[in-house]
């Protein structure tokens, strides 16, 4: 075979070698989208078709969370109200129990709406091994605590001056009993490294840090016996607290029992720390124990940030003696959160009347604009010859007319 039919062969042979190594597109078929092609140069080179692909994106809708939060004072249950609640559970066929829930009928649907209800506890719920006491030193029964989460309270304070009336032993049982329940309880610590651990408080994507102080305990120490803390405030501590609490919070909330009882303005101690937690960022300040109404108002710093001051919302119910400490408090607020701000916003005090008849029996809330005006010839604190209607009224000065809700009916 001559030379120059052997070249011809040998190219054919190495051209069918490569069909069967990388193979070949049958004749009269579309190339696939990759393919590879023999140059005379016999360089292999790889060719992809355009891939087109589709993404689809979705668009988060814009933040926009609205929190309705409501807050009530003291719930001060003496003597004669759980023996009251004693009457009403035995009329109802439960000797030996308490039913406190009709006497907050006037404000139950109220505390119901809110997304979320912050309420003092004033009185230790240590349980019945202690004996149920009133006035000086309280014990409330449990059935009280089982109302007000049934009623929808979320926050349970019990930072107050009456937090060791049953001793030691006693706020164990308070703490104990209130961490069983769903709520998250504020002010009872049981050892320094509880003091410091915040408690935050979620509600739809929204984080609350709540602090709690109490000016004393009534002159009771601790008996250290256990590793209590009682929430005494200082001005580095609240300072670390707050810091803490702004760096892991959307909001900041504090609750103070503070200022002097049956005042209605607050004292040089209540504005310093108002004006402290305002200087370290917080939200809102919650004031309680003066047993009266006192003023409202927005604290501004020097970086533009607000705080909102309640310096004591009263009483929610008691049945302490003069019609002063009848008129109470609740407020609501909302907390806002959008792409551009974080606000308290439409501020609202809504008063609240506390009946009981010269027997200290038939304790009643009600909503001061609903309190029937005849019921005030038959009210237990009726010794004041001064006590009206229009009396009741005129204690609501100290709250500016912005911030108050109240439209009597005639």
């Amino acid at each position: 075979m001559s030379s120059n039919i052997k070249k011809p062969l040998k190219a054919l042979l190495f051209l069918l070698s490569l069909c069967c190594i990388v193979g070949c597109t049958p004749i009269g078929e579309a190339e696939p989208p990759e393919t590879v092609r023999i140059t005379e140069s016999a360089t292999i080179t790889t060719t992809t078709a355009p891939v087109t692909t589709t993404v689809t994106t979705t668009t988060a809708p814009p933040l926009n969370k609205r929190i309705e939060f409501l807050a009530v004072g003291d719930n001060l249950i003496h003597t004669y109200i759980y023996k009251d609640a004693s009457e009403r559970a035995e009329a109802l066929g439960f000797t030996g129990a308490y039913d406190f829930s009709g006497m907050y009928e006037g404000i139950r649907p109220l505390v119901k709406e809110a997304d979320i209800a912050y309420i003092n506890q004033e009185t230790p719920l240590a349980g019945e091994e202690f004996g149920y006491s009133g006035y000086p030193q309280f014990n409330t029964p449990r059935e009280m605590g089982t109302n007000l989460v049934e009623m929808g309270f979320d926050i349970i304070n019990i930072a107050n001056n009456h937090m060791l009336d049953m001793r030691d032993d006693g706020l164990v049982a308070t703490i104990d009993y209130w961490d069983s329940q769903d709520v998250l309880q504020i002010g009872g610590y049981l050892n320094e490294e509880d003091y410091n651990t915040i408690r935050y408080y979620e509600y739809d994507g929204v984080t609350i840090a709540f602090l709690s102080y109490t000016y004393g305990t009534n002159g009771i120490p601790l008996q250290d016996k256990y590793e209590l803390v009682i929430p005494l405030p200082d001005d580095e501590t609240v300072k670390r607290h707050l810091t803490e609490a702004r760096e892991n919070a959307d909001f900041v909330f504090v609750s103070f029992h503070w200022g002097f009882e049956d005042t209605f303005e607050p004292n040089a101690d209540q504005m310093h720390y108002a004006a402290l937690c305002n200087e370290y960022g917080a939200d809102v300040i919650i004031g309680t124990h003066p047993h009266v109404l006192q003023p409202i108002e927005v604290l501004t710093n020097e970086e533009g940030k607000e705080t909102l001051v309640i310096y004591s919302l009263g009483n929610l119910l008691s049945t302490q003696s003069y019609y002063r400490n009848m008129v109470g408090g609740l407020v609501t607020f909302d907390i806002v959160m959008t792409e551009d701000k974080k606000a308290i916003e439409n501020v609202k005090l809504t008063p609240t009347m506390t009946y009981y008849n010269s027997n200290h029996r038939e304790l009643s809330l009600y909503l001061l604009e609903d309190f029937p005006q005849e019921l005030i010839s038959t009210h237990g604190a009726q010794e004041n010859k001064y006590f009206t209607y229009d009396t009741l009224v005129e204690m609501l000065d100290v709250i500016p007319e912005e911030y108050l809700n109240f439209n009597p009916t005639e």
